[in-house]
Parts: C-alpha cells; structure tokens; sequence
C-alpha cells in the first residue's frame, strides 16, 4: 500500500469514527415510588373530568419554559400517569396563573352584564371583543345571554381550579410511604454525528445485588442531543432476593450508591447514582 492509499485509507476510518454516536450517561436520578398519601385523588378526578380546565393546564405545562423533560412529566397526571412531588411548584403556579385570570374575565363580564342592563355599551375589553368579535350592539338581548353563558362557563371553570388549588396545597410538605418500587431518570447526550439508539434492558446493581430494569420503548438519542429515558423494575427477569433487598433499601430511605447500566448497540453505557432524586405517587386507574 502506497503512502497516498494509506492516508485515504486512514481518512476513511477518521470520517467513520466520526460519524458513529457517541453516547454517554449525564446523570442517574432514582425516583422512589411512594403511596397514594397525596394528592387526594378523589378530588383530583373533579379536574380530571373537566375538559376545559385540564386542556388549559396541560398546554401551559407543556409550554412551559422548564426543561422539556420536566413539562412532560409534571402534565402526566392529567393522564392518569403518576404524579412527581418536584412538580407541585410548577403545577401550583400555573393553577394560581389561571385563577387570577378567571377572577378578571369574571368581573369584566359581570361589568359588561350591569352595563347591558342599564342601557350602556360596554366598555372595550378583551373579554368580551373573544366572545363576541362580530356580535351588533343593537342585539343587546342576544349580546347579554352569550355573556352569561361565558359567567357561568367561568365560574365553574374557576371552582374546580380552586379545589386543584387547595389539594395542591394541602399535599405541599407531606410524603407518604414509600413503597419499595424505585424507578430511574437516566440522561444520555450523544456528542457523535449520527443517531444512537438505547436499548430497552438495563440492570440497576447495588452491592453485591442486581435488580434487572427495562424501558417502554427503544430511544433514538439524535446526533448532538440530549435523551431522558425512564427506566422502571424487571421484576420478571430479577433474582426475588435482590429486588427485596432493594424495596427494603428505600423503604428505610437508605443512601447506599447504585450504579446503572443500559446498552446502546453493542456497548455498554455505565452511570452511578447521583444527588438530585424525585418522588413519584401512583395516581389511581
């Protein structure tokens, strides 16, 4: 092989090596399962139910200007998916946002009505400009009907914000307990030039025990981005000793380091527990 074969032949290997993924492991959040202890469920279902309410939160949830992990998981419970304590400042502020905004198109309609009623035009406002945007004045009768419609749309809009509002706050502070399960946050960057995909399988090891974990789906980490896979407990595939000795751990909050593996093609990516945890409560069926 000649000296210009031997370069074209090392630029092939580079430019390969360069555009396989290159994946890692960012961090390992343990998420301890706890009980239903709160928030109360049953009160939780009234905003379940309301379409008009849950849409309205979901979409600000899953606007949110937190990380997109994060506004995924803290809308989950809408879905009856479960519920993280380290969402209930997010989800409170967003349920406090929507009460104040309901208090003032509640008092702007009831302005607009006593208006009507005495003869008057409204004044301009945007409350009544999104109701109405074609409706004639003259149509006053007409007018006045939509509007109470909307007041009553309203106001039951708010009670149930206001029932939301006071489960969250009467669940701030309180843990139940905790249920043994464990699940983990695992964050994965790809610095590579091409997709990676993660495996399902992966094995949570503590001591000289292992707790076999598997994921929902396969993840494809894109070419220079950043995955958060959730991982939960292979019962199935785990040693009946290992996986009590484990419930029994974080039952009695304990701290002992764990490490993670998870498989990516043919390697094998390794991560150890770290400081940052969550606490996740089942929401009921």
């Amino acid at each position: 092989m000649g000296p210009a074969a031997g370069v074209r032949h090392s630029g092939y290997w580079l430019n390969h090596y360069r555009a396989e993924p290159k994946l890692h492991i960012e961090y390992v959040t343990p998420v301890m399962i706890v009980e239903n202890a709160a928030p109360d469920w049953k009160a939780v279902e009234v905003v379940r139910h309301d379409t008009r309410v849950s849409a309205l939160l979901r979409s600000m949830l899953l606007s949110s200007q937190h990380t997109k992990e994060s506004s995924r998981y803290c809308a989950g419970w809408l879905d009856r998916n479960e519920w993280f304590d380290d969402c209930a400042s997010e989800v409170n502020t967003t349920v406090e946002y929507h009460i104040g905004f309901m208090n003032a198109r509640i008092s702007e309609l009831q302005t607009a009505i006593a208006d009507m009623k005495q003869g008057r035009v409204p004044a301009p406002m945007m409350t009544v400009a999104d109701f109405f945007p074609n409706l004639a004045l003259k149509d006053r009768q007409r007018a006045e009907a939509g509007m109470k419609a909307a007041l009553e749309n309203s106001k039951e809009m708010l009670s149930t914000l206001n029932i939301l509002h006071k489960v969250l706050v009467a669940a701030n502070g309180t843990t139940g307990p905790r249920t043994g399960a464990v699940e983990v946050r695992v964050g994965v960057l790809n610095v590579g030039d091409s997709d990676g995909v993660i495996k399902r399988g992966g094995a949570l090891r503590f001591g000289d025990s292992e707790v076999m974990l598997h994921a929902t789906n396969y993840t494809v980490v894109k070419a220079h981005s950043f995955a958060q896979i959730e991982f939960g407990e292979n019962g199935a595939a785990t040693t009946r000793a290992h996986l009590e000795k484990l419930h029994g751990l974080i039952r009695a909050r304990g701290q002992d380091p764990f490490t993670v593996r998870i498989f990516a093609g043919e390697s094998i990516l390794e991560g150890r527990r770290g400081s940052q945890s969550s606490v996740a409560r089942r929401a009921p069926a």
